[in-house]
């Protein structure tokens, strides 16, 4: 495994990169064409900001309301901290997904997934798997 230091929503955030593999396998070349190309288009991570807010209040205002006592997030770092860059092993397209750890769900924690280099879905960890 392998870390990098990416600026992503104006904070400079340290990832470890993982891969879907299994015990006997060796990344892919699509894998790491993923990989390389989010890095080139990092500019659609950064883009995410709004949905990934939009998704964080939807799902979870009520409870961000009462523990912040406002249904509002200035600051995305508060509820959300990217922590790696797991590279889903997919023939048909170049998928990465951000995992986050959540606080307001820290048991299923939050992914952000990219099917090339595009926002197709976030939601708790597993839809990267």
């Amino acid at each position: 495994m392998s870390r990098i230091v990416m600026s992503t929503w104006g904070k400079e955030i340290t990832l470890e990169v993982s891969f879907d593999l299994l015990d006997d396998e060796r990344v892919t070349s699509k894998q790491a064409y993923a990989l390389g190309a989010i890095f080139v288009l990092w500019g659609a991570v950064n883009g995410a900001l709004d949905a990934l807010r939009s998704y964080c209040l939807e799902h979870d205002g009520d409870m961000l309301a009462s523990e912040c006592g406002t249904a509002r997030i200035d600051d995305i770092f508060d509820v959300v901290e990217p922590y790696s860059l797991f590279v889903v092993r997919n023939d048909s397209k170049r998928s990465v997904a951000l995992m986050c750890h959540y606080r307001l769900d820290p048991e299923h924690g939050l992914a952000l997934l990219f099917e090339n280099e595009r926002l197709t879905q976030i939601g708790p960890e597993d839809i990267a798997f």
